[in-house]
């Protein structure tokens, strides 16, 4: 853990009750490090050289980042896609907003479901897909 973002979270997640589980987990140049609570998990990687912070309910499943989460807690519709968000980003969300995605993980059942469900249709637009067939979409002429 060269970056010092990192050992910051690190030690942040670490002073909020959460126990690193494993890791890092280094294969091909990516990384993985996960950090376990009884109500939450952060999972932080690297995949081809970029980092990403995921939120998970215990279990590790679905993963999702932030932007994800920020749908849901905030009721935004999902078809008003957000692109990923920088790391900066994803980092000022968890130590914004942890506590709230905490929260509703104990609070809603079917978090998982809905959460799957948010970004299927976030990654569809943002792919030009339609979210019921996964086709391409056909645009009117001039749009």
């Amino acid at each position: 853990m060269s970056e010092e973002w990192l050992e910051a979270i690190s030690d942040w997640l670490e002073g909020n009750d959460f126990v690193r589980s494993g890791g890092p987990y280094e294969e091909f140049d990516d990384v993985l490090l996960k950090f376990k609570r009884t109500d939450c998990e952060v999972h932080v990687s690297r995949d081809r050289g970029k980092w990403f912070i995921s939120l998970t309910p215990p279990g590790g499943t679905p993963p999702m980042g932030p932007y994800v989460w920020r749908h849901y807690l905030d009721s935004v519709d999902p078809d008003r896609f957000r692109n990923p968000e920088s790391l900066q980003e994803e980092l000022d969300f968890v130590y914004s907003r942890l506590g709230e995605v905490a929260a509703a993980i104990g609070r809603d059942k079917e978090i998982g479901i809905k959460l799957r469900a948010i970004n299927h249709i976030i990654v569809s637009r943002r792919l030009g897909l339609d979210p019921v067939t996964m086709r391409r979409k056909k645009y009117p002429e001039g749009e």
